[in-house]
């Protein structure tokens, strides 16, 4: 008899961090949240909030020095092919290719060089770079390289793709063409996302829920439910009601108005 799959991918509770046994403060003060199969929460909040620490629990890179954080039933760990993690810069390998950095995953888990080489010919037309497999990084520019860590990511098939800040250091245009990519990859790919990000438009265009942090320490100030019933390139549009509300809320945490808690 199969056993039926959870919705719940990450339980998450109680979860604080500091950076020292030592350290009199925690940089996340009692965290607990779900994160769903299917979703793209996005974690919003002010630059250096501890944001990318999070992240780093989430993917078993970071212990916490309190509470549990358990992915799909499990203590989350280090090196699990079920999490993916793209990082603000893509961090390619200058001397290999373009397809030799995406097979790099592939190639620790051993498998043969067919497999492969089938993998990264699929994720290369998801991508759009299929021109471009022979290329080194110093040959793409920068929305092209962070195509490829996201290809990377996915290499391994992965339930959940943390993304830290991705598309940060790139121009409008491009920012916006990465944006539709991945919301058809995570369509596409039936994948569950969690994207850190402080830009406000960028968490509404692809989130379902975004979660406000505040400062240090980072507790979880409001949560936003995003409409997407309707066309992607509209979804500002009919939020935008709930858009001014995220400004608001988001410019008194950075601010640091007190009474942070929103009744929204």
């Amino acid at each position: 008899m199969l056993r039926a799959v959870s919705d719940l991918l990450y339980k998450i509770e109680n979860l604080s961090y500091r950076y020292t046994d030592s350290d009199p403060e925690n940089v996340i003060h009692e965290i607990s949240l779900d994160i769903r199969r299917g979703e793209c929460l996005v974690i919003l909040g002010p630059s250096g909030c501890g944001k990318s620490t999070l992240l780093s629990i989430l993917a078993g890179l970071t212990p916490p020095s309190e509470g549990e954080v358990r992915f799909e039933g499990e203590a989350v760990r280090e090196g699990d092919s079920r999490i993916g993690l793209v990082f603000q810069d893509a961090s390619l390998l200058p001397w290999r290719t373009v397809s030799g950095n995406i097979e790099i995953g592939l190639e620790i888990r051993g498998l043969r060089k067919r497999e492969r080489k089938i993998r990264v010919a699929h994720l290369l037309r998801w991508i759009g770079l299929e021109a471009y497999e022979k290329k080194h990084p110093r040959e793409l520019s920068g929305g092209m390289a962070q195509r490829v860590g996201l290809a990377r990511a996915l290499a391994n098939d992965p339930d959940i793709v943390l993304m830290d800040e991705p598309f940060s250091a790139l121009d409008y245009q491009t920012r916006r063409r990465l944006q539709t990519d991945l919301l058809r990859i995570k369509s596409e790919g039936d994948k569950t996302i969690v994207f850190v990000t402080h830009d406000i438009s960028e968490a509404i265009r692809i989130a379902n829920r975004i979660l406000l942090f505040s400062h240090k320490p980072v507790s979880i100030v409001s949560e936003f439910v995003i409409d997407r019933d309707g066309d992607d390139s509209s979804v500002l549009e009919r939020n935008s009601a709930l858009a001014v509300k995220i400004y608001e809320a988001f410019n008194r945490v950075e601010n640091d108005v007190p009474q942070l808690k929103l009744d929204l």
